[in-house]
């Protein structure tokens, strides 16, 4: 008897499991704040194919910078907060130790001045940063242009992905939600002109599990950016064609009960473009653009010992 139940006994126990695994979960990224620290290991691969062509689509010759480049960008480094606006996206003083800083142009890498420096960044009343070396004195030239980009630069700063990404309310493996692109928009506007009424934003859940007692997530966002145009950092606009967008993926496996950062981040952003342009002597001419991002993140809080 004992033996005949036991499949009967088993099937219920994997149903159970299956019930178990779709209940609905409340997601909740952790924003760090003062005293928090954690490793981060990034590495990005840029690529960017730039074409001159008629208004036929014919390639003309290749101009000094046009056709296909590649960088890669490869960070590793320690961050403590020492002081949070939680209204802030970024900490307002915080202390990175750059174990690795390096970037690959072609066959070329070039160690940057970060690499084996402990840095001090702290906001200015201006809003700025500043960047100096720890006991030392503020950085400079080289050195100090990657921060910049990062820190002080025009491109996307106010959106705060952990913040708008994840669902307003509980979800299921396998459900959707809508996001509002909005704010990127807003972000993308010193060098792009999106489409804002056309642009999307989507969620997804794709599973859930659990890890030393805290709940991770595996989650997929897609944001698609239709373009009207390009800003130069002059301030100059180009027109670019019908069809013409920006996509990005985001694969993120993180924990989800706002316990700590650690998790995954895979990032690929693809950008293709069309803007007439006009040659000196007046021709109508097309400049082609193609261009992708693969970047992978990963965050480990409490970071481990050196």
């Amino acid at each position: 008897m004992a033996r005949r139940l036991f499949p009967v006994v088993l099937i219920v126990l994997v149903a159970a499991g299956r019930l178990a695994a779709q209940e609905a979960v409340s997601v909740k990224l952790k924003k760090a704040g003062k005293g928090d620290a954690v490793l981060i290991e990034q590495r990005a691969t840029e690529e960017w194919n730039t074409q001159l062509t008629d208004m036929n689509g014919k390639e003309l010759k290749t101009r000094q910078g046009d056709g296909v480049q590649k960088k890669v960008k490869l960070l590793i480094y320690r961050e403590a907060i020492l002081a949070a606006d939680p209204k802030n996206k970024r900490p307002d003083r915080l202390e990175r130790t750059y174990e690795k800083a390096r970037v690959t142009f072609g066959a070329n890498t070039e160690t940057l001045p970060l690499e084996g420096k402990t840095l001090l960044i702290e906001r200015q009343k201006d809003g700025k940063f500043s960047f100096r070396e720890k006991g030392g004195q503020e950085l400079k030239g080289d050195a100090v242009a990657t921060l910049n980009d990062e820190f002080n630069g025009k491109g996307p700063d106010e959106f705060d992905m952990r913040k708008a990404f994840p669902p307003s309310k509980a979800v299921k493996p396998g459900d959707t939600w809508k996001i509002d692109p909005a704010p990127l928009v807003r972000d993308y506007s010193a060098s792009l002109v999106v489409d804002a009424p056309r642009a999307t934003a989507t969620g997804k859940l794709l599973g859930v599990r659990t890890d030393e007692g805290r709940k991770f997530g595996k989650m997929e966002f897609q944001v698609e950016l239709p373009l009207k145009g390009f800003i130069t950092p002059e301030g100059n606009k180009f027109d670019v064609v019908e069809g013409s967008k920006m996509s990005m993926t985001f694969v993120m496996d993180a924990c989800i009960d706002g316990s700590v950062e650690s998790g995954v981040l895979r990032t690929t952003i693809e950008m293709a473009a069309t803007a007439p342009i006009a040659a000196t002597d007046g021709t109508k001419l097309k400049m082609v653009l193609n261009s992708k991002v693969s970047a992978h993140e990963r965050r480990i809080d409490p970071p481990p010992a050196k």
